[in-house]
């Protein structure tokens, strides 16, 4: 792949903005026009009460790279646990994260990074007695928490940021309309809907997610199928693509063979 694989293209980077600069540079590294337009910011939350004592954990769970970097705005980096005590992250950049403040932290996936697939893992089904501690954001999705109680769990939430509207960024948004080849990032719904949202009250065609006034973006890159799944359920009508692994690498990589396809076949 040369240096200006990604030559042409123009993808609008909707992750917040803390966890964006690293891609847009690698993909500018590789002649990719990025516009940054984060819908989402993060803010940390402090816990009331404070930090548990992680010695009373079977397991500590942590959902996101997010929920790493909240845990440490409580005040420190994470106190060992006992040898009984599993450190898992659901996906492999969470894991990233842990591993790079020295913690003893894992997936319980090779492939697959999602409660689906850690809540399939054999050492998930029967958790009767057993105590963990799932670190997260305010709201999102509550199939792991709801599924972790329901298999015997005393569960312990830990909600340590929550996600709050960014304000829209107009040039990003004309500048990407104009693109020959726009292609979108949607790493979670709640971005997704925070773009639509802000999108709407600046030209109403924009309003649903079915609208042909969408048809303009020539590719949707997203960070699991159960996301693609939601667009479509939305009726997103353009093309839509998953991203192998929920990372930078990923989406790179999604990108690189996107374009030798096209060209390929042009």
């Amino acid at each position: 792949m040369t240096v200006q694989a990604l030559s042409g293209l123009t993808l609008l980077n909707t992750r917040p903005e803390q966890q964006a600069q690293a891609l847009t540079v690698a993909l500018q590294a590789q002649g990719c026009e990025v516009l940054a337009c984060p819908t989402l910011t993060i803010e940390w939350q402090k816990l009331v009460p404070p930090l548990p004592d992680l010695t009373d954990f079977d397991w500590i769970i942590f959902t996101s790279v997010n929920a790493v970097q909240g845990w440490v705005q409580q005040g420190g980096l994470l106190q060992m646990p006992t040898k009984r005590t599993q450190v898992l992250a659901i996906g492999r950049a969470t894991a990233q994260a842990g591993e790079a403040l020295g913690w003893p932290i894992r997936t319980l996936s090779a492939q697959q990074f999602d409660s689906e697939s850690l809540l399939t893992h054999p050492a998930m089904q029967v958790l009767t007695g057993q105590k963990i501690l799932l670190v997260k954001g305010e709201g999102g999705r509550t199939l792991l928490a709801e599924t972790l109680t329901q298999r015997g769990a005393q569960l312990v939430l830990a909600l340590v940021y929550r996600r709050q509207t960014k304000a829209f960024c107009h040039a990003s948004w004309d500048a990407f309309q104009r693109a020959s080849h726009p292609v979108l990032l949607v790493s979670s719904y709640d971005g997704f809907r925070g773009l639509i949202e802000q999108v709407a009250p600046k030209d109403e065609r924009f309003a649903t997610a079915n609208s042909q006034a969408w048809r303009f973006i020539e590719l949707t890159l997203v960070y699991s199928q159960r996301l693609a799944d939601l667009l479509r359920q939305q009726g997103w009508q353009g093309a839509i693509r998953t991203v192998s692994t929920q990372s930078d690498a990923g989406v790179i990589e999604a990108l690189q063979t996107y374009c030798t396809e096209c060209r390929l076949s042009s």
